[in-house]
Order: structure tokens, then sequence, then C-alpha cells
């Protein structure tokens, strides 16, 4: 009959000759045979087949034969996958530039001039409706005249030149193009908005301010929505030149001047006309 120092003696045996993490596969440390156990991930539950399979009728999910890549969302343009982190990239990888590339061989230079002629015509009718919707909401208080008028002009005088070279930057040639859309566009809102000045606001204007209008006004919106456009053309350029998509930063401080020379304007005129001059 074993004692019970002999059977716990047994036990701790029993425990010695159990599986070792550390031991060869296939044997126990007795020397026992032990059946194969896949350590792969693919032995894992879940990567098993299924218990109860779907019916044959069911076909499941068709996906496509082929996935189009974004240009706006290639994972070879994000910061952690520049050449400096990550090395050159991949000559098949899928980068904006490289579609951008691609849009310019395929875009004809007639197209090109067709676009521009089309943003000329449409540039400054689309910054009148801006202003008169800035009107609406701020009325004709000194900060809507000096902030939000000044604002909402210069940045709708570009806004289609700018979407352009955002989304569409293969429709330009040259700067010359994007330049001549921004001036055109600020001579036109000038020609509209004097057109309602001297006609609608003052019904029978004097000599004097409908002669204004036509120099000093014109003078002063083809000249910042240049401005602007100067801003567009620099964002133009350091996306070529870097080989990346167009960021707004690189000419926001000349959209900014834009704005801050037109608000200097409207509050001096503004507070030398309160002062009893006519214009």
């Amino acid at each position: 009959m074993m004692s019970p120092e002999d059977a716990k003696s047994e036990d701790d045996r029993d425990d010695q000759t159990s599986d070792s993490p550390y031991q060869v596969s296939g044997t126990a440390n007795d020397g026992r045979h032990r059946p194969e156990v896949d350590p792969s991930v693919f032995a894992e539950p879940w990567m098993q087949d299924l218990l109860h399979p779907p019916e044959v009728s069911d076909p499941g999910p068709v996906l496509p034969a082929s996935v189009h890549i974004s240009e706006d969302q290639s994972v070879w343009d994000e910061p952690g996958l520049s050449a400096r982190l990550a090395g050159d990239t991949p000559l098949d990888a899928v980068t904006w530039y490289r579609a951008y590339e691609k849009q310019v061989a395929e875009t004809t230079e007639a197209s090109s001039w067709w676009a521009t002629l089309a943003v000329v015509m449409a540039g400054g009718m689309l910054a009148i409706l801006g202003t008169f919707a800035t009107q609406s909401v701020y009325g004709t208080a000194l900060v809507a005249l000096t902030v939000f008028g000044p604002t909402t002009e210069e940045i709708m005088k570009i806004a289609i030149p700018l979407w352009l070279v955002e989304k569409r930057p293969w429709l330009y040639r040259n700067t010359g193009q994007i330049l001549l859309c921004a001036l055109a566009s600020g001579a036109a809102f000038a020609a509209v908005e004097n057109v309602i000045y001297l006609n609608v606001y003052v019904p029978d204007p004097p000599a004097g301010f409908a002669a204004w209008r036509w120099t000093v006004c014109v003078l002063l919106h083809t000249a910042c929505s240049t401005i602007a456009g100067i801003g567009v053309v620099q964002i133009w350029h350091k996306f070529q030149k870097q080989q990346r998509a167009p960021s707004l930063a690189d000419g926001a401080p000349w959209i900014l001047a834009a704005i801050v020379v037109h608000g200097l304007y409207n509050g001096t005129v503004t507070v030398l006309e309160v002062s009893g001059m006519e214009f």
C-alpha cells in the first residue's frame, strides 16, 4: 500500500513529465509521443473553416476586379512615407503628383484656354453674389466694411482659380493664365458694383463720384485681386517644385495682404466720408 508521501512523490513526477513550452514538438519530457500541434496563427479557432458553411445559392459579396485608388487618398503622400523617412517611392505607386503629370499629358492646350476663359467670365459674378450674401448678414456696419466685406470679396474673386489649382491644376499651363483670371475677376466685379452703385444706391450721382468709382475703385479691385492671384500662383509653383499636393498655406500671405489693403481702403474712405468729404 502506497503511503501519502509516496503518492505525493508520484504526483510530482507526473507534473515533471507534463509538456513544456521548451521541449521539442511531438515529444514529452518522458519521451512519450505527443500528437503534433500546429503552432501557427492559422490554427486558431477563428481561422478555422466555418462549422456551418453558407448556402451554395448564396454567392456572397461580389468584390470588384480592381479597386481604383484616388490620388487624393494615396498612402504614398502620407508624411510617414516621405522619401526622407521611407526611401524612394515605388515606381508603380499611385501618388497625387504622378496623377497630376498624367492629366497634364492628356489635357490639350485648347482645353486649358477654354477653362481660363470660363473662369474669366464667371469669377466676377461669383464675387458679387458672395458680397450680397455678406451684406445681408452683416449690413453696413464699420466692421462689415473693413473686415467681413473685404474678406468675402477677395476670397470670392479668386475662389474659382484657387479651386482649379487645388483640384484641377492641369487646366492651367502657365502663371499668366492664373493672373489673367484674377485680374479679370477684379475688373468684372468692379464694373458690376459700379453699375449697381450708380444706378441703384445713388440714382443721380455727381460727376465726381462717378469718376471716382470708375477710376480709383476699379484700380483697387483689380489690384487687390491680382495680389491675391499672386498667392494662387505661389501655390501652383510650389506644389510642382516640391512634387506634392497643393497647400493653401503657400499662398495665404498674399491673399491676406489683398484683404488688408482692401480693408484699409474701405476704412479710410468711410472715416473721410463721415468727416464730410465727398467722393
